[in-house]
């Protein structure tokens, strides 16, 4: 089976389609036509080009100096521009010079390696002088001006305006961020989208018409021009993991969980008679209700009807969230219950958190400041119990705790009675 790719822009975020094309290459996806917007259309470009290699080293070294042109300093963060100097050159020379960009992509582009490919190319641009969006493949654009329409595809508006053939562009994310509708329109039934969230206009499309994957990030990427090592490495890592998800090869849904047909016992699916003595100290307190409640929270990991083998899995990402495992790495069903139950043993060890270490992070100068992840995180090893199934208050409280309470208290009880 073939695939279109649509690759959305976001700028500095665009590493991410990277780990995205890391995946589809390991799975032999096959691609005929890949369409991008903005920094799409410079991924959009290597991918036609078929270096996956080569693309990973760009971005690897891809900072601010290598994007914008600034006069008086070398620099590394935007915290280290003369933001006086700066605005004033922007004023002045009408939008911020990106001619770095320009000679990093003379010299990464291989125009007639696109024109050859296999693969064909395509980028989203529009005109302000006539205002009309351009959709433009290799055999429409001109020969020697792929990295114009390239610059075209990517003229934000606070840049210096692209101008080809007397037209001025701007940036296509204006006109479409996520090129599935124009592929959609040229007749490909197999569309495989990469949204890597930035504000653009984006189409709505008939999903009836084609097989649309569609991978967004899971997580935040940071900002538009946030160009750093250690991002740029995370995002391609979760692009490479969130493919693989939007592709099937996981049976988690927010872990990143292999299949290995793992025979350990205390991982086997959920028997009703576990069911049964598990909410037996329930028996004549709504338990039907309380059942619904639970299932309802563990439907959420699922994305389809629950089984006993897929309410363990749920249940097991529900008790790595709550215990902050680790989520950016792969996982056996072993390995990720290994990791959730030596959190556990460490919470026991350590015993509980202070309660005025909790009053401490909940309230400053007066005010009450709210972070769910520390809060849980501190309120956890208080609920975490060894031998007894949690209070329904917990239920409607907490209900992920809940959960991971009554995952280890299942684990436990197998352990014992093996």
């Amino acid at each position: 089976m073939k695939y279109a790719i649509a690759l959305g822009g976001g700028g500095a975020k665009g590493a991410y389609q990277i780990g995205v094309w890391k995946a589809l290459r390991e799975l032999d996806i096959e691609i005929e036509t890949v369409l991008g917007t903005s920094v799409g259309a410079i991924n959009a470009a290597a991918f036609a080009m078929g270096n996956y290699k080569q693309a990973k080293k760009l971005w690897k070294e891809l900072d601010y100096s290598t994007v914008i042109s600034l006069k008086k300093q070398q620099i590394t963060s935007l915290k280290d521009i003369d933001i006086m100097g700066f605005t004033k050159d922007v004023f002045y020379k009408r939008g911020i010079d990106i001619s770095p960009l320009r000679l990093l992509l003379e010299k990464f582009v291989k125009e007639q390696t696109i024109r050859e490919s296999p693969i064909e190319f395509g980028i989203v641009t529009a005109s302000l002088s006539n205002m009309k969006p351009y959709i433009l493949f290799d055999k429409d654009i001109p020969d020697g001006q792929i990295v114009d329409y390239i610059m075209a595809s990517a003229a934000l508006p606070i840049f210096q305006k692209q101008e080809i053939d007397g037209h001025v562009f701007i940036d296509g994310g204006f006109y479409d961020n996520v090129p599935i509708k124009e592929l959609i329109d040229r007749g490909h039934k197999n569309i495989i989208a990469v949204d890597i969230s930035w504000l653009g206009v984006h189409k709505k499309y008939d999903s009836k018409k084609a097989n649309v994957v569609y991978i967004k990030n899971s997580e935040s990427l940071g900002g538009t021009l946030a160009f750093t090592d250690q991002l740029v490495k995370r995002n391609m890592l979760l692009g490479y993991l969130d493919a693989k998800l939007a592709m099937k090869q996981y049976i988690g849904q927010e872990y990143y969980i292999k299949e290995d047909n793992s025979k350990n016992k205390l991982l086997y699916p959920i028997t009703q008679e576990e069911i049964n003595w598990l909410f037996t100290p329930f028996k004549g307190y709504h338990e039907e209700n309380i059942k619904k409640y639970i299932l309802k929270t563990l439907r959420k990991h699922t994305g389809c009807k629950l089984t006993g083998g897929n309410t363990i899995i749920a249940a097991m990402e529900v008790a790595a969230e709550v215990l902050h495992i680790e989520r950016l790495k792969e996982y056996t069903m072993e390995e990720l219950h290994e990791e959730i139950m030596k959190e556990y043993r460490k919470l026991k060890k350590e015993g509980d958190t202070p309660l005025k270490e909790l009053s401490k992070n909940l309230w400053k100068k007066k005010k009450m400041i709210f972070n769910d992840k520390a809060f849980s995180k501190m309120f956890t090893p208080f609920v975490i119990k060894d031998g007894e199934v949690p209070s329904i208050l917990m239920l409607v409280t907490l209900p992920k705790l809940y959960i991971t309470n009554l995952y280890i208290y299942l684990s436990l009880w197998r352990v014992q009675s093996k």
